[in-house]
């Protein structure tokens, strides 16, 4: 569970340097979700590491709401009542780990798109869909 988490957060670190580059010299865009919208090159280079970060126990999808990136990772099995405390632990661990690099990438994105009110917001589900954790990441 460790190993998947970090695996997408990592992912997401990748993700902003996909499209970071992507739009240099072109129109800023007024959020990041325009600016994902907008340019055909950095969505491409969204899709691209976003399927690379799937695995055989997670699949994982990233969707734009306004100036926040959105990352929801669902676990392909249903794990049981009496386990789902120790996997929220572990995503509160592994995500107090990655904040600094949170960090960066928001702070990246927020030069991108020329705005200082960058979000990101990571969500792991069970298989059933039932939200285990969830945590949001600003500067």
């Amino acid at each position: 569970m460790k190993k998947t988490l970090l695996i997408i957060l990592a992912g997401v670190m990748a993700l902003t340097f996909a499209f970071a580059f992507a739009g240099c010299g072109e129109m800023e865009p007024k959020t990041l979700e325009e600016y994902v919208n907008s340019d055909p090159s950095a969505k491409e280079g969204i899709d691209n590491a976003v399927r690379a970060l799937e695995d055989d126990d997670m699949t994982v999808e990233v969707a734009y709401d306004r100036n926040t990136i959105v990352v929801t990772g669902t676990m392909k099995t249903t794990y049981a009542d009496d386990l789902i405390e120790s996997v929220r632990v572990k995503c509160q661990e592994t995500g107090e780990q990655i904040e600094p690099q949170a960090a960066e990438m928001i702070t990246e994105l927020e030069e991108v798109i020329g705005s200082d009110d960058v979000g990101m917001e990571v969500i792991i589900n069970n298989g059933d869909g039932t939200e285990i954790w969830r945590n949001s990441y600003t500067n």
